[in-house]
């Protein structure tokens, strides 16, 4: 349920993917400034996107749980850091 709105959405993961043992793993890619809380001073936009984002996360890392499954949230300060 979106906290914007009100009404429901569906969330689409970026990736599911699964290593040899058959442990899975949804995946979820976002630019680094989408993931932090933003500033009283950051656009409207910003300030919308994040509520949003946290709203499919915390539906996402439920369901991820609920069938034994990781949630993560990828960024690009991953990928610096390879």
């Amino acid at each position: 349920m979106s906290r914007i709105d009100g009404h429901e959405v569906n969330y689409y993961p970026d990736y599911i993917i699964e290593d040899k043992n058959g442990n899975r793993c949804i995946i979820e890619i976002k630019p680094y400034n989408q993931t932090v809380k933003p500033r009283d001073i950051d656009s409207m936009w910003l300030k919308k996107a994040w509520i949003k984002n946290v709203d499919k996360w915390k539906a996402a890392k439920s369901y991820a749980e609920s069938k034994g499954m990781k949630f993560l949230i990828v960024t690009e300060k991953f990928f610096n850091n390879i």
